[in-house]
């Protein structure tokens, strides 16, 4: 590439389907030099890294706990996911971007370029994500518990003697719940934040139940009817 400096790329992505299509596609234009190396390279303010979520906050998170300068680290995300928390998370530890593995082809490259000169790039549907986030009442934290039990497949009893609430008070939340997500039921409830990631994994570990699957969840709730 003549007359200016490649962009230099560390691609280290958990799918390697997703690796493979990045490789191939930056790969091909002189504008970008790739490299294999993901150690301290990974650390040189020149170097981009291509990653997905997991992987990027922990590298970030890395460096908020060693009081270090995220900026240290130019860090995009590459994700299938669009939850609203991821979205968030990565960019409050110092994500350079956070692009939607289904984009057009431009946004990547754009997102590359510049996340390069120090700027922070997320694609139209992650905007588009957080735009609507912005007009959706967030639940409190009391709703996060009770929407968390609720994903455990456990009813209004057992939930309010987990939370140490009358029944009555968990029924109210339930229908406050409901409002905020738009939906009718709890099985529509736990689908909208699985959606949305609006339960995270920290929330999740520190309820003393484990949620179960999903489908699981669903299942249960399909075969036994409660109302709130």
């Amino acid at each position: 590439m003549s007359g200016a400096q490649q962009i230099r790329i560390v691609i280290n992505h958990c799918n390697a389907l997703t690796n493979a299509g990045l490789q191939h596609v930056l790969g091909r234009s002189v504008e970008f030099e790739l490299t294999a190396e993901v150690g301290q390279r990974t650390q040189d303010p020149a170097v981009l890294m291509l990653t997905d979520f997991t992987r990027g906050v922990e590298m970030l998170s890395a460096f908020e706990r060693a009081g270090a300068d995220s900026s240290a680290v130019k860090v995009v995300i590459i994700s299938e996911s669009d939850r609203e928390y991821e979205i968030r998370k990565a960019i409050k530890l110092g994500a350079r971007g956070f692009i939607n593995s289904n984009c057009q082809l431009s946004e990547l490259l754009m997102g590359v370029r510049q996340a390069h000169f120090g700027k922070v790039y997320l694609c139209a549907h992650t905007v588009q994500r957080l735009a609507e986030s912005l007009y959706r009442q967030p639940l409190t934290g009391r709703e996060e518990d009770v929407l968390s039990f609720v994903t455990t497949g456990m009813c209004n009893k057992e939930i309010a003697i987990r939370l140490n609430l009358a029944v009555g008070t968990v029924k109210s939340h339930l229908r406050a719940i409901f409002n905020k997500l738009g939906v009718e039921s709890r099985t529509q409830a736990i689908h909208a934040a699985e959606r949305r990631g609006l339960l995270h994994s920290n929330h999740q570990t520190d309820m003393a139940e484990a949620p179960r699957p999903l489908s699981e969840v669903a299942k249960m709730l399909g075969m036994v009817a409660e109302t709130i």
